[in-house]
């Protein structure tokens, strides 16, 4: 986990996000992953920990916490709202 926190490049700390999810796919990681989304410097980063949340958890709290991450981060917001669309919009309804 530390390596997904602490390293210098975006790169590296993406990469370990999406082992830890792989491996670890438990509600612990998943927190962690959610905290890296909101409190990560790196906007790219914050997006790619999105993108591991719809991968691995495709839940109604990962569409809520996704929603709220559109809102209130500007930076990640058109991404954010791509994965909406394309991971929990029901094709039927549109």
């Amino acid at each position: 986990m530390e390596r997904a926190v602490n390293d210098n490049d975006e790169y590296p700390r993406g990469t370990a996000l999406e082992i830890l999810a792989e491996k670890w796919h438990d509600e612990i990681t998943r927190e962690f992953i959610m905290a890296r989304a909101v409190e990560d410097s790196d906007e790219d980063l914050r997006i790619i920990a999105l993108e591991v949340l719809v991968k691995k958890w495709k839940d109604e709290t990962t569409q809520k916490f996704i929603m709220i991450r559109a809102y209130e981060d500007e930076e990640v917001r058109e991404k954010a709202f791509r994965l909406l669309i394309n991971n929990f919009l029901d094709k039927n309804d549109t």
